[in-house]
């Protein structure tokens, strides 16, 4: 088996040279139609993960790119075999940065200390969305006990009214 390569030649894993020659041809007609893998990368199982999340959600495949593979390789590395699973979890997330965004891949390496917490305890939290005011009131349920007379008094003085009486007082309104 000849180990050098010629300039231009491709690189193979394989051992024979007719498999060699049948990747360049294929690589030279269908390059555009289909990439084929010269090894393995370390990344297969997470960016599969993303993907089936990302196309669950969007309906097509996530752009792949070497900004991709590279934000993928590093969760692989800090995640490990948990990384597919979490990657295809975030895409399920509705947070509003994450949906505003197209939940990109930068943002799953960046948080992904909260995303793995969350994908373990299979609990995820909802996030405040827009300003307070907009946010649901809890329901105050009615008492038939009337207001302590310290606490009317207390909040007579706080609010600077002395007019009215939360105690059942009937002292009218000025």
């Amino acid at each position: 088996m000849n180990q050098s390569r010629g300039k231009g030649e491709p690189r193979s894993p394989e051992s024979s040279s007719e498999q060699s020659d049948e990747q360049s041809d294929e690589c030279r007609e269908g390059a555009q139609s289909r990439p084929l893998p010269r090894h393995v990368a370390k990344s297969v199982g997470t960016w599969e993960g993303y993907r089936k999340g990302y196309r669950k959600r969007y309906g097509v495949d996530p752009v792949r790119d070497a900004r991709v593979n590279a934000d993928l390789c590093k969760l692989v590395d800090r995640l490990g075999e948990e990384s597919g699973s979490v990657a295809e979890f975030y895409v399920e997330l509705d947070r509003p940065l994450y949906v505003q965004a197209g939940h990109p891949t930068n943002l799953l390496v960046r948080d992904y200390q909260a995303l793995r917490t969350q994908w373990k305890m299979g609990a995820i939290r909802a996030p405040l969305v827009g300003p307070k005011s907009f946010q649901p009131v809890p329901r105050v349920e009615k008492s038939p006990d009337k207001c302590p007379p310290e606490a009317a008094a207390a909040l007579s003085k706080i609010l600077g009214r002395e007019a009215f009486s939360f105690s059942g007082d009937s002292k009218e309104a000025v």
